[in-house]
């Protein structure tokens, strides 16, 4: 499991399941998630970490630690076809490429 998904799994008290996590990085980098809220909705998490307390490492103060935090740094979609509009904030990654695993999360 990801470095990355055990922090959300834990972050998101249940009401998250998340079916793509995905880094990019070694020191510093981002952090997209796709899962699928609750409610039946489809969300997709975009984050940043770095390699230094401080500097938002993850596992030291960095990570999203509640709900909260998680849907701050979320959209939440009421259906695959309105997620593949989400405009990407972070660098690393393309819709291009995320929308089949924004499917494979819907149909999960």
């Amino acid at each position: 499991m990801s470095y990355f998904k055990e922090y959300l799994i834990k972050a998101s008290e249940d009401k998250i399941i998340w079916g793509y996590v995905e880094d990019d990085g070694d020191y510093q980098g981002c952090v997209v998630a796709i899962g699928k809220h609750i409610d039946g909705q489809i969300i997709i998490f975009e984050g940043y970490y770095g390699s230094c307390g401080g500097c938002g490492a993850w596992g030291e103060g960095g990570e999203p630690v509640d709900y909260a935090d998680i849907i701050k740094s979320s959209k939440l979609y009421p259906t695959p076809i309105d997620a593949f509009n989400h405009k990407l904030e972070v660098y690393s990654f393309r819709m291009e490429e995320l929308r089949p695993k924004i499917l494979e999360v819907a149909q999960s």
